[in-house]
């Protein structure tokens, strides 16, 4: 931005062609007598002011992604940086290569343009215009735009995100497992649940943790040894866990089964710190739960199942979830007999409820007012409470899981087997 000052004397401007001047805010002119303007043949003509040409500049060609060792990319990870090189008409200008605009349409959605990423434009010994850019939206695939005037399918770049891992934290196993691996994978969860868990998040990925550790483990101590466990393989880079977890930037649901839930809890706070990008938590039945709480709240749900023999013994006087949980759903065994706990690493049916709790809506409907007579307790007469019952339909519902109880966003509701409802009570 420059500003030129005339402090006396006339200012001539001759020009034996077009003269224009642009501005994008105002332009002021003041006299102390008159402003006067002549037109010769067509007079003087107000009209809605054009977009001043910044550039003839084009972008012929985008290549990338490339990785930090220049490598080219079939597949990258998410929120890391990969550089793209736009490939200019001519040579640009300095001012021309902060001019560059690039954009991204995800999943075949609509083009946005990356707003304060211009400045970041480098020009590159070979003539190239070139950036680094990270994609931070759940997507499957993105396209990379470079452009100045309008974003074109014909210069762009396709790119495809790294497959998605999901991480099972298993609990109790009554013989020695290794901490990471894939040779016992089905010997504790089910084929059946570990299928539409990978349907759901698209991905064929897998990793497998014990987090057990003994049958009277506390959960506290759980947590720590899933922290312990997080940043010994953030300090070993030549771990599975490390190039799956850390390097990759994959996209990352876990999902953990009882005396689990503490070790997994306490892992997820370490990836946290170190900026591993998790997409989904999911509890299933699990154990100690007043001993740790959840790190993730917004994206963390708990299954239970009732009646679940082993949390009526290991849960006795712990609180029914995990601290700060916000989505929890309890649902009832269909097969009425005493493997619950069983259940919910095994079967369809329980990963059904997660997708149900993590879509459905509750709409309020009307209020009841209901009394209800207490008997006498021998000291005193019998007594009458009132009570408001606010009732709700539901909404979004894929698999039409009953539950028993749900807590959504903090808030509890209890299921009306009589009116085929959910509601809450004052």
């Amino acid at each position: 931005m420059g500003k030129t000052t005339i402090v006396k004397g006339n200012v001539f401007l001759t020009t034996g062609g077009n003269f224009k001047v642009h501005s994008k805010e105002n332009i002021e002119n003041h006299s102390q007598k008159q402003v006067i303007q002549k037109g010769a043949d067509k007079g003087v003509t107000h009209n809605k002011p054009k977009t001043a040409t910044l550039t003839d500049l084009k972008i012929t060609k985008i290549e990338g992604p490339f990785d930090e060792n220049g490598k080219l990319m079939d597949k990258i990870g998410f929120e890391k940086f990969y550089t793209y090189k736009a490939t200019p008409s001519r040579k640009p200008t300095e001012a021309e290569v902060k001019l560059l605009k690039w954009a991204t349409k995800n999943d075949n959605g609509v083009i946005k343009e990356l707003g304060g990423v211009a400045p970041n434009n480098q020009l590159s010994n070979d003539g190239k215009i070139i950036i680094s850019i990270a994609i931070n939206i759940d997507c499957e695939k993105t396209r990379v735009y470079a452009f100045y005037k309008k974003a074109s399918e014909s210069v762009s770049v396709n790119v495809t995100m790294i497959e998605p891992l999901i991480i099972y934290v298993c609990g109790y196993w009554n013989k020695d497992m290794p901490y990471a691996g894939d040779q016992w994978n089905e010997k504790y969860w089910g084929k059946n649940l570990r299928d539409v868990s990978k349907k759901y998040l698209k991905t064929e990925i897998e990793l497998f943790l014990n987090g057990a550790g003994n049958w009277h483990s506390q959960g506290g101590i759980r947590w720590k040894n899933g922290e312990q466990f997080a940043t010994d393989r953030y300090k070993n880079q030549k771990s599975k866990f490390f190039k799956e977890v850390f390097k990759d930037k994959r996209k990352i649901m876990i999902i953990s089964h009882s005396m689990g839930g503490a070790f997994a809890e306490g892992m997820i706070s370490t990836l946290v710190k170190k900026g591993v990008k998790i997409n989904k938590v999911v509890h299933l039945s699990p154990a100690d739960t007043s001993q740790f709480s959840v790190t993730l709240p917004d994206k963390t749900y708990q299954i239970d199942i009732t009646w679940d023999p082993v949390l009526s013994y290991k849960n006795l006087d712990d609180s029914q979830t995990i601290k700060g949980m916000k989505y929890y759903g309890l649902i009832q065994n269909p097969k009425h007999d005493e493997f619950g706990h069983m259940y919910t690493k095994e079967e369809t049916f329980v990963w059904n409820a997660f997708e149900d709790l993590e879509k459905i809506e509750l709409l309020f409907n009307r209020s009841e007012t209901k009394y209800e007579r207490l008997a006498s307790d021998g000291l005193g007469p019998a007594t009458t409470i009132k009570w408001e019952m606010k009732i709700y339909d539901t909404k979004k519902i894929i698999h039409n899981t009953i539950f028993e109880k749900i807590i959504k966003n903090g808030k509890y509701y209890y299921f009306d087997k009589k009116m085929k409802k959910y509601y809450t009570l004052n």
